[in-house]
């Protein structure tokens, strides 16, 4: 498409510069969902794909590296919502672990270049919205100790052994994908149980 053909996105009304922000994000995750590759998310690729120019970008977005740490922020807490949901309604905390920790996985699957964004190093970047999800596996650990489902003494650090292991999983699941993996949620339950020490392991449900 040559310049005169790109298409112009519609100039936001005074107060609207936060739809142009959402925009960008947008694009930056498009991006990295077809590429594979953090380096493709460029101002000058995002900036095209919104169909604006990289100057319009600097408002927002002070370079490439902030960039890249505001998408990294939004993947992990649109991970935090993924686990939410996957455990909504589950009382049983045994059960609410292993959804989190299979939801973990399966997003991390679902969505590569955004798992790699996550698990990579950007300068100057704050590592809050990572906490936060980690702060939240933990917490479901704590519930199953409290339930006398789990044997842990440790929960935070049976929870960066359990966060290791299943970002372990996303990783060759990725890239093995002719390797015959046991079944997903069977894996999640056994790494899952055997890093937190749960010694009964409740049947899985019907619907998997």
């Amino acid at each position: 498409m040559s310049g005169r053909d790109k298409p112009q996105r519609r100039r936001n009304k005074p107060g609207e510069g936060g739809l142009l922000r959402e925009d960008v994000l947008v694009a930056g995750f498009e991006i990295l969902q077809q590429e594979g590759a953090i380096t493709a998310v460029t101002l000058r690729a995002v900036a095209a794909r919104v169909g604006i120019t990289a100057p319009s970008l600097y408002a927002h977005f002070r370079d490439v590296t902030h960039l890249h740490s505001e998408l990294r922020n939004r993947a992990f807490e649109q991970l935090i919502e993924a686990c939410d949901a996957a455990a909504a309604g589950i009382a049983d905390p045994i059960l609410d672990l292993f959804a989190r920790a299979e939801r973990i996985v399966t997003w991390g699957v679902e969505f590569p270049g955004r798992h790699r964004l996550m698990f990579t190093r950007i300068d100057n970047a704050s590592d809050a919205a990572g906490y936060r999800s980690f702060d939240a596996l933990v917490a479901t650990i704590r519930r199953c100790v409290r339930a006398s489902g789990s044997a842990s003494t440790d929960p935070a650090e049976d929870g960066a052994y359990l966060l290791a292991a299943l970002n372990g999983l996303v990783m060759t699941r990725t890239t093995m994908t002719g390797f015959p993996w046991p079944d997903l949620g069977q894996a999640v339950r056994e790494i899952t149980s055997r890093i937190v020490r749960i010694p009964d392991v409740p049947p899985p449900s019907a619907d998997g």
